[in-house]
């Protein structure tokens, strides 16, 4: 630093001027012949005038720039704490080995092989009422007949074929009927095409008509016109006339009139047959109207509409009036099922109907009631308007019932029958009229089919009108029926509630385990360890019945209350999250003698307002109450709403459930111990586990660094035990004594970290532990109450011995690295002697810089102690010295700085740098300079001082006040001083400041830069004299006769000054340069230089002469008159004058 400054001081200054100019001209800003000035600057010219001697500019003081490693000392892994104070590098450790809770368990849970298809009443369902309830349902129709129409005859066996009737009940042939001689015994008669004569056709109607038993008669091509007198079949079921002469109805009016049981009729090829479409029509309605059990006409069935329709145009009164029964007689006779057991089973056996399908009927009656295996009934589309009377109740099997497209208009009625049907799983009812509202309904069965035996997977109804009915479906239905049952009582709500969320519970039970399984398998909830029912909507839960349950999942819901909890000893895992409504109290009362447990989780993520939200400011308080409870009893709790409990939660459970104070804080130290020194495989922690030694040997830790954050008091602190310890981090806890836990015997200590505590010992009693710990290396003790401000650090350092010198003591960083700068202050701050703390700092940095100051003083030319923060300073033994450089320090009296001024000593000094210190006076330097104590003094720094700064104006200029006091610049010829900070002293600064009293300000400035600028105060003889960038305006050479050499260059010199100045008298004036000025008019600048013999002359830059060309050459010489200048001027502009220039020579215009 400064090394171009003590480049020139060391060279002689007096007998090298001209080396110095060289090296000025080429590094400094320096003032020469053809220099500049601070105000215009030198102009890059090729040619200048040069001088045997010049005046000396010294440089202006450089820009500071402090040592950053001044107070470091050298780079060491310290260094790094030397603006960040020192903390343990801390990182949340997760611990990896926690083993989290096991989710999975191995339950054996029984079942039932195959799976049953039917339900089951609910468990504590009434029977008895329920029976006598459907029994009475059952006495409106005790007694209908519901037989199929086939089955309404005296004989309910089936029409016997050829096959089927035994050989002496049959005749084939006229000769057997005409010699028979048992016709009663005859059942069977076929007769095909036999010629009769009349007579002969008599006699065989006449035999015929004695087979009063005959079934099935069968008389084909036989040309029979008739039946004889007195025929009489009144079993006959099958008869077949075709191809005979039957005309028209009389012909069969004995067999119709007297077979009532006839099923089968032919008389095709008979001309009764030939006929149109209408009179047959007629005559089969007729036919049909008194043949009831007629199904078949000519081989082709009866629609079962025809026979309605003859009963109802033919038929008699009482047939009439049970026209819809006989229609519902007659489609059940036409049923797959029903013609299927005609063959088999002789007479009718309902119970063997299981499914009834008969679709747009228009059926308006129908009872099924013998049915009472019936699996599944559809009569969609039909013409049915109430079923109170259809024997549906008796249906113990029913499933499946589709009434769907009918006329149904009564929605209670309709909807009490399926009560009574336990088995009903399905039923569809839409498609009925308007009144029969499907919400009605639809509410109404699920309410009423509620406790239906349903499937073995769920209670009640499972489909009405093909869509399934949901557990939430059954629940808010039977809620809102219990609201209006109990319309009247006060707690309506409550048992609504009450009831609608047992069946909640109780329909999902049984849709996960069966309802069989739990009803038939001994014991089954014991069998359960993990049971899981998440966003299920359910409200009430009582899981007593689950004795060895582990794991219990019921998150997602909406509960109010869960009960059930205390007596499951076994439980490990309660997951109740997202349910808002549940009580925290209510559930932990009951964990207080559960022992297993080891994660709960009861928060709430939807609802940023409520308690157990995880970011709630109240969560803590939560957290703390089911902490209180369950931390004690369960060793293996190591999550509350899936968060590891924190060290501190585990601490302050124990102070909830009412632990004694001392046993709290010392659990919490001997916690806080075992998690820093053990790991956390196999850890334990609970109270009488943790105790120094337990699960570790406290010799054998070296480090300590997970002590921080643990809310440790001083009371329950003992370190002694560690005696190997290397590294202990305290950092934010409580402690408030550091005095009495145990430190001092920590032989090995190097680093402690106790930052943000409450320490409040006083500092004198903290700098004796300090001073103790001989191994102590690093201390962090920032954020207490005893390190308040950055003072009470300084003072802590102050009051230990082992800082009061420069030797390295083992301590080197209380919060950051401690500084020389640390130590001298400290000393200075609790009282230490100024002189002894700033000779402390001396010593240090003297040995930093590497400065011999002590032993050969008297060959110390230059010093230099910038930002060193030294506020005292002795230079008196430093005699020979020239340049003192003490910028950015803290002097606030130059007389702390002893031996400045004193005499004798410092005669010698160039320069003094005084720059940013805290110098308050400026008479102090006025007495200074205008002594004879620093006559070599050139360069001095105050900028940055306090006199150098005003409080109201921020442009405020203290050169000038500064420049006023020293008068010698105005008076003085070549008064040394010339560097004021970075800038020279002008004559223009002096001349503003120190104007001379009765003289012109033009003039006073020309004499001020005479005395600054000449080498002679012997004005009359100066040869020499370099004026150059002055900013004169007023020029008097009228004293200066014997000038050979003058440069005005760079000057405000007009037209005017120039004529005035006397120049024209400088008869041995041989070289001239006024460039730069205000020449305007050349007529009279040639007029001034025929009066002179100038060799050499400068006149460009001026007005009257821009730039040196050969025109404006010439302009000068056509100008002037003298001849003598032809022959004396040898060079204009720093160029030679040749003929060319010259050529128009005093040539003016004619």
């Amino acid at each position: 630093m400064f090394s171009q400054f003590k480049q020139i001081i060391d060279s002689k200054i007096d007998n090298k001027v001209n080396t110095i100019s060289k090296k000025i001209q080429n590094k400094l800003v320096v003032l020469n012949g053809a220099g500049g000035s601070p105000n215009k600057g030198n102009k890059d010219r090729n040619f200048k005038l040069t001088f045997s001697s010049m005046i000396f500019i010294p440089p202006p003081l450089p820009m500071i720039q402090g040592d950053p490693n001044l107070f470091k000392g050298a780079e060491t892994e310290m260094s790094q704490y030397s603006e960040n104070g020192f903390s343990f590098y801390y990182e949340e450790f997760e611990e990896i080995g926690m083993t989290a809770p096991n989710l999975i368990v191995q339950q054996n849970i029984p079942n039932i092989h195959p799976e049953p298809l039917e339900g089951m009443h609910p468990y504590g369902f009434n029977f008895e009422e329920y029976n006598q309830r459907r029994a009475n349902m059952n006495l409106n129709h005790a007694n209908v007949d519901c037989k199929p129409h086939f089955l309404r005859i005296q004989n309910e066996n089936p029409i016997k074929n050829y096959a089927m009737t035994p050989t002496n009940q049959r005749i084939l042939s006229k000769a057997e009927l005409m010699q028979c001689l048992q016709p009663t015994n005859i059942t069977y008669i076929c007769i095909t095409d036999q010629s009769f004569t009349n007579k002969e056709r008599r006699a065989f109607l006449k035999k015929l008509a004695q087979f009063s038993s005959v079934e099935t008669l069968i008389i084909k091509g036989c040309g029979i016109k008739s039946f004889a007198n007195g025929s009489r079949f009144p079993v006959l079921r099958f008869v077949d006339l075709s191809q005979n002469s039957i005309k028209n109805s009389s012909g069969i009016k004995k067999l119709i009139k007297y077979s009532p049981w006839l099923e089968f009729l032919n008389l095709t090829g008979n001309g009764i047959s030939a006929c149109t479409e209408l009179e047959w029509k007629q005559r089969c309605n007729r036919l049909l109207s008194t043949l009831t059990q007629l199904e078949n006409i000519n081989s082709k069935p009866i629609p079962i509409d025809d026979r309605i329709g003859a009963i109802s145009l033919y038929g008699p009164t009482n047939r009439k009036q049970q026209l819809e029964k006989i229609r519902w007689e007659l489609h059940l006779d036409s049923l797959a099922d029903v013609r299927a057991l005609r063959p088999i089973h002789p007479g009718w056996q309902p119970q063997a109907i299981l499914h009834i399908q008969l679709n747009n009927c228009q059926l308006r009656h129908f009872y099924i009631g013998a049915m009472v295996n019936l699996n599944s009934l559809d009569l969609s589309r039909n013409l049915i308007t109430d079923i109170s009377f259809s024997g549906i109740e008796k249906c113990t099997y029913l499933q499946y019932c589709n009434l769907s497209n009918n006329q149904l208009s009564r929605v209670d009625t309709t909807c009490q029958m399926f009560e009574f049907t336990p088995s009903i799983r399905c039923v569809v009812l839409s498609g009925n009229p308007a009144t029969f509202s499907r919400d009605l309904y639809k509410k109404e069965l699920i309410y009423r089919t509620r406790n239906g035996c349903g499937t073995n997977r769920s209670l009640g109804i499972q489909q009405i009108d093909n869509e399934m009915i949901s557990i939430e479906n059954k629940v808010s239905i039977i809620h809102e029926y219990e609201l209006k049952t109990n319309a009247a009582a006060n707690n309506q709500q409550e048992n609504a509630n009450k009831v609608s969320s047992e069946l909640r519970w109780k329909l999902l039970i049984i849709e996960r385990f069966g309802h069989k399984q739990l009803q038939t398998i001994p014991n089954f909830f014991d069998n359960i360890r993990h049971i899981a029912f998440p966003k299920s909507n359910i409200q009430m839960v009582d899981v007593f019945c689950f004795k060895n349950i582990e794991i219990i999942d019921f998150s997602g819901n909406d509960l109010f209350q869960f009960n059930g909890l205390r007596a499951l000893y076994s439980l490990r895992i309660l997951l109740l999250q997202d349910n808002p409504r549940l009580d925290t109290k209510s559930v932990t009362d009951q964990l207080d003698q559960l022992e297993s447990l080891e994660s709960i989780n009861l928060s709430v993520n939807g609802d940023q307002s409520h308690q157990r939200y995880p970011k709630n400011n109240q969560n803590s308080q939560y957290r703390a109450l089911v902490l209180g409870v369950v931390i004690p009893k369960n060793r293996s709790f190591i999550l509350l709403d899936n968060n590891v409990i924190s060290n501190l939660e585990r601490v302050e459970a124990y102070r909830n459930a009412g632990y004694s104070n001392d046993l709290v804080e010392r659990y919490r130290f001997f916690l806080a111990l075992t998690i820093n020194c053990t790991l956390p495989f196999g850890r334990q922690v609970y109270p009488d586990q943790v105790e120094i030694g337990k699960q570790y040997d406290p010799t054998q830790v070296t480090i300590l660094r997970r002590l921080r954050e643990w809310q440790l008091t001083s009371e329950f602190i003992n370190f002694s035990y560690f005696t190997n310890v290397q590294e202990i981090d305290l950092t934010n806890n409580r402690l408030t004594d550091i005095l009495n836990i145990g430190l001092q015997q920590l032989n090995c200590l190097s680093k402690l970290c106790l930052i943000n505590n409450q320490i409040n010992n006083p500092l004198p009693l903290i700098a004796q532990l300090l001073d103790s710990i001989k191994s102590l290396e690093i201390i962090a003790i920032r954020g207490n109450p005893c390190m308040r401000n950055p003072n009470d650090r300084l003072s802590l350092i102050g009051h230990m011995s082992s800082m009061k010198s420069i030797t390295e003591s083992t301590l080197k960083v209380i919060d950051t690295e401690i500084t020389i700068y640390d130590k001298v202050e400290g000393w200075k701050l609790i009282g230490g002697p100024l002189k002894d703390a700033e000779i402390l700092k001396l010593n240090y940095i003297v040995k930093f810089k590497s400065i011999d100051l002590f032993d050969h003083h008297h060959s110390l030319f230059n010093l230099e102690l910038c930002d060193c923060a030294l506020e005292y300073l002795d230079i008196t033994p430093f005699i020979n010295l020239r340049t003192l450089l003490l910028a950015n320090n803290k002097f606030k009296l130059l007389s702390n700085i002893v031996g400045l001024g004193t005499s004798g000593s410092c005669q010698q000094l160039f320069a003094l740098d005084l720059r940013n210190n805290q110098l308050d006076s400026m008479s102090d330097f006025k007495s200074l300079l205008l002594s004879s104590s620093l006559p070599q003094l050139s360069v001095i720094g105050l900028s940055g001082n306090g006199f150098t700064k005003s409080s109201t104006s921020q442009t405020f200029n203290y050169r000038s006040k500064f420049l006023a006091l020293i008068t010698p610049l105005s008076q003085s010829h070549l008064y040394p001083l010339s560097m004021l900070d970075s800038n020279e002293i002008t004559p223009d600064e002096i001349n503003d400041c120190q104007p001379l009293v009765g003289v012109d300000k033009k003039e006073s400035l020309f004499n001020i830069c005479l005395l600054r600028r000449s080498t002679s105060p012997d004005f009359f003889n100066l040869t020499e004299l370099d004026l150059s960038g002055c900013n004169i305006t007023f020029c008097n050479f009228g004293l200066l006769q014997n000038l050979i050499i003058l440069s005005l260059s760079d000057n405000n010199i007009s037209d005017s000054n120039l004529k005035d100045s006397s120049i024209s008298s400088l008869n041995n004036l041989k070289a001239l340069d006024l460039r730069n000025n205000r020449l305007k008019d050349l007529s009279i600048l040639c007029k001034i230089i025929d009066l002179l013999n100038i060799e050499t002359l400068f006149i460009e830059e001026n007005s009257c002469f821009e730039k040196d060309t050969l025109k404006d050459r010439i302009k000068f010489f056509k100008k002037l008159t003298n001849s003598r200048v032809l022959s004396t001027m040898k060079y204009l502009n720093g160029s030679e004058v040749t003929s060319n220039d010259t050529i128009k020579f005093n040539k003016k215009k004619k």
